[in-house]
């Protein structure tokens, strides 16, 4: 659901081990970062990136995602507890342009997805976890969760977020199936 092409960049924020940017390199072709705190992740995310092949596409970054610069990103993958949502939201919002925001297991509190599918991985066949599609940056949406002329219309200005983004939620098959599936193939 995240519909990367090769001229995107794509985040994962909090990547840990890297499964999900080498799914997505492998998968679209497009530039990746990963941004992880601990160091001793993004140097395991670093080894996995190599092994994988796809050096050339992914970068890791080590540091604080909420001290780093996301203007460069078209996408951005969040796999986090909404609490670190709430945390992320602004930040996201803050950029001038706008992007793709996938979100795993929880979505952003208050704001309407654009859509949410549900995902069933492969070492979990009993389980369907929701996957979340936003768009973020660039415009007022309000809290309809679309940024197409006809949500603009309709945002309720009064209920409105104060300077709100262009926030999409799209829902992401791509996650560590994909990695899994890959790895059984190799």
């Amino acid at each position: 659901l995240l519909d990367a092409s090769e001229n995107d960049v794509v985040f994962d924020i909090g990547c840990g081990d890297g499964r999900f940017l080498i799914t997505c390199a492998l998968q679209n072709k497009c530039r990746c970062v990963g941004i992880e705190v601990c160091k001793q992740r993004a140097l395991e995310a670093k080894n996995k990136v190599n092994e994988a092949g796809v050096s050339h596409l992914v970068e890791i970054r080590v540091g604080n995602a909420l001290e780093m610069n996301f203007e460069e990103a078209t996408a951005i993958f969040l796999y986090l507890v909404p609490r670190g949502l709430r945390i992320m939201l602004p930040i996201l919002q803050s950029n001038k342009t706008s992007r793709k925001v996938v979100t795993y297991m929880a979505g952003f509190e208050g704001i309407k997805p654009l859509k949410v599918k549900k995902v069933t991985p492969e070492h979990q066949p009993l389980a369907k976890w929701p996957v979340f599609l936003y768009n973020i940056g660039g415009g007022d949406c309000g809290d309809s969760g679309s940024c197409t002329p006809e949500a603009k219309n309709n945002v309720n200005k009064p209920n409105a977020p104060l300077n709100m983004v262009k926030v999409v939620f799209v829902g992401l098959v791509i996650s560590s199936l994909g990695f899994i599936a890959l790895k059984r193939r190799s």
